[in-house]
């Protein structure tokens, strides 16, 4: 099982510098799906995401884990936008919640606020 912490909060990111996350942002517009998805929209560095740190392979322990349930959707483009709508995430809180996988109810409590909440949520690449 992984020995350190797969996902960070903003204010932990920060602190450790480096440049490569995975930022799972919060999708809080209901616009159209093209608008959702156009870089002009999208806001980095929330202090309500949850990152992924690429430089120490944290995002491959990430993917190794989450990939096959968050695949079954598209194939995700890593330094891209990714958006899940609030179905989708729905969807994958369910899966995740059926499986043992690290740091999952980091995830499992932020996805409640995605479905809850908000619109989806993005994996953006930072």
């Amino acid at each position: 099982m992984v020995k350190f912490k797969i996902f960070l909060d903003n204010r932990t990111g920060i602190t450790m510098g480096g440049t490569g996350y995975h930022e799972l942002q919060y999708c809080k517009k209901n616009l159209p799906i093209k608008k959702l998805t156009n870089y002009k929209n999208i806001k980095h560095w929330q202090s309500d995401s949850l990152y992924i740190e690429a430089v120490t392979y944290t995002d491959e322990l990430f993917y190794k884990y989450y990939d096959e349930i968050l695949g079954q959707y598209f194939k995700i483009d890593y330094f891209g936008i990714n958006y899940f709508t609030k179905a989708q995430a729905k969807k994958i809180l369910e899966d995740i919640s059926q499986k043992e996988l690290p740091d999952k109810e980091i995830f499992i409590n932020w996805l409640n606020e995605a479905v809850e909440k908000y619109n989806g949520f993005y994996i953006l690449g930072v």
